[in-house]
């Protein structure tokens, strides 16, 4: 998989690279990074096989070559036909390419850029960039091991083993956040968001990995201990980068051991979600969804969805409308006219009509609980 040049520049090790021509083909895709010192012939001539298609190529020349005498532009076009698509190279050489190179990478959207090798440390940029291809892929390929992990048909060393591919330097805990937008006007394009927000946490022990997954963005917080403030704050900096923070809805886990307990921690996540969906909240730790807990695990039962029947199939739509806010509100009466833009007197007529249709025989305390549990159930069965 690949990832832009312009995405490319966010990560830490990159911010000194100083883009010197080219800025049109910033949104040329990467899928590799080569180092010219390796695949140049004596007479700086690239190998026929030493580049690979899509690569972006870092050319530091501390030892072995001189690029004031090679040609520049000739270079350029060799690395065009192996179809690279940016070029890196030590100012300490050369500090800016002539004029006639300058406008024909610009004229091709063809990435030039210049780093003094005594700021940047080659080894760094390689491995940060080849992990970003890495994760950049995770969200495409992770989508069955993601819905095994949910349903719970990933067990023991399955679970380890899909820990491992989204980030093999995951601490020892972990929560699981999902991210997505509220809002259909918002700007929330997952994919985009992982690619830019490729950092570590506040503290140098964190390590947390953004995967796109279906309409939202998982985000997978370790340390060696959860600190939920601290997850929070993380959150909050992932919000603000996306510039649509009051468009966007977030649901939690509890802490779980992340190799181990991965898959708990997602699933614990997703009936988060789901409360959220249900009950429009726009944060939810799964801690704090309550009957939930039981009820999203088992809501596909036979015996649930009788259940769910009884209450509903003597209800016409006005009093089914009626019956979720009256549940979603706590049985608030006040509450409930508000939303359903009628008197409270009303809406305690149309109770009583449900409670007298559907369970006449059980006390008002009896009857709301068992309305509130078919509704939710009901509801949670729609998400």
């Amino acid at each position: 998989m690949s990832i832009k040049v312009n995405d490319l520049m966010k990560l830490k090790s990159l911010k000194k690279f100083e883009l010197i021509a080219g800025e049109s083909g910033l949104n040329n895709e990467i899928n590799s990074i080569c180092m010219a010192d390796l695949e140049l012939d004596d007479k700086l001539v690239p190998y026929a096989n030493g580049f690979r298609r899509g690569s972006l190529v870092i050319a530091s020349m501390r030892d072995q070559h001189s690029i004031k005498n090679m040609k520049f532009l000739d270079l350029i076009k060799a690395l065009q036909h192996y179809q690279c698509v940016g070029l890196a190279y030590n100012n300490k050489m050369q500090k800016k390419p002539p004029k006639s190179v300058l406008d024909y990478c610009e004229k091709e959207g063809f990435p030039v850029f210049a780093f003094n090798p005594e700021e940047v440390y080659i080894e760094n940029v390689i491995f940060e960039v080849m992990k970003a291809i890495h994760e950049s892929s995770v969200s495409f390929s992770m989508e069955r091991e993601f819905g095994r992990m949910l349903d719970g048909t990933a067990k023991g060393a399955e679970v380890v083993e899909i820990a491992m591919t989204i980030n093999p330097d995951f601490q020892r805990n972990c929560t699981v956040t999902y991210l997505w937008p509220n809002n259909p006007d918002a700007d929330f394009n997952p994919s985009k968001l992982a690619r830019n927000f490729r950092v570590k946490g506040q503290d140098e022990n964190t390590v947390a990995s953004l995967v796109a997954f279906r309409d939202g963005l998982i985000v997978i917080y370790s340390m060696p201990r959860v600190n939920k403030k601290e997850r929070d704050n993380f959150i909050k900096e992932v919000l603000t980068s996306m510039e649509v923070k009051d468009g966007v809805s977030v649901a939690s886990s509890q802490e779980h051991l992340t190799y181990e307990e991965l898959d708990k921690a997602f699933r614990e996540c997703y009936q988060a979600y789901v409360v959220g969906q249900v009950e429009n909240l726009q944060n939810v730790e799964y801690g704090d969804i309550g009957v939930y807990q039981l009820l999203i695990p088992h809501r596909n039962m036979p015996e649930n969805g009788e259940f769910v029947r009884k209450y509903l199939k003597a209800m016409n739509r006005e009093q089914l409308d009626t019956a979720i806010a009256f549940v979603l509100y706590g049985g608030d009466y006040d509450l409930v006219a508000e939303k359903m833009i009628c008197h409270r007197n009303t809406v305690r007529y149309r109770i009583s009509k449900i409670h007298e249709k559907t369970d006449p025989g059980a006390t008002d305390f009896k009857f709301f609980e068992n309305l509130s549990a078919a509704i939710k159930l009901y509801l949670i069965s729609n998400v």
